[in-house]
């Protein structure tokens, strides 16, 4: 049985689902994934998300995963982690998918950034 949502009301829910409880940092997460649970079409979603936000649910998604990552890139509590843990801490699945993302959002790479190897006295 589909559940009915008008657009708005759809949207909210589509934000509140992806943005409040933080499901944009699950690598998983796609619109097939969120339509099957709400039990909607994923050409509904598609088309809600460009009504109500102006971009598709993949953008939507990745503005917020890339948000979430220049916290991580920032935070004095994450210096050590490389980009490719960054990535996947944020909901990327790979490397290159969150340079293409960042790139997008951004206009530019992310900070170069490898593990430095601790020196034993």
């Amino acid at each position: 049985m589909r559940k009915t949502f008008n657009g708005k009301e759809l949207c909210v829910r589509l934000k509140e689902h992806i943005v409040t409880h933080r499901h944009y940092r699950d690598v998983d997460l796609s619109r097939e994934k969120v339509a099957k649970e709400f039990g909607i079409p994923k050409a509904y979603i598609s088309r809600v998300m460009r009504e109500n936000n102006g971009c598709s649910f993949t953008e939507y998604v990745n503005r917020h995963r890339i948000e979430y990552a220049c916290t991580l890139l920032q935070s004095p509590a994450h210096t050590e982690y490389t980009i490719e843990e960054i990535a996947f801490l944020s909901g990327f699945s790979c490397r290159m998918s969150f340079y293409r993302a960042y790139k997008k959002e951004l206009g530019t790479t992310p900070p170069n950034r490898t593990r430095q190897k601790k020196r034993i006295p």
